[in-house]
C-alpha cells in the first residue's frame, strides 16, 4: 500500500473529526 500525502491527509483529517467529536460529546 502506497504511502500517498493526500491519503496521509485524509487520515488526519478523520482523525481531527473523531477528537473534535468526542471533545463535543464531553
Amino acid at each position: 500500500m502506497l504511502k500517498n500525502p493526500i491519503h496521509l491527509r485524509l487520515e488526519k483529517l478523520e482523525s481531527w473529526q473523531h477528537l473534535t467529536f468526542m471533545a463535543c460529546l464531553c
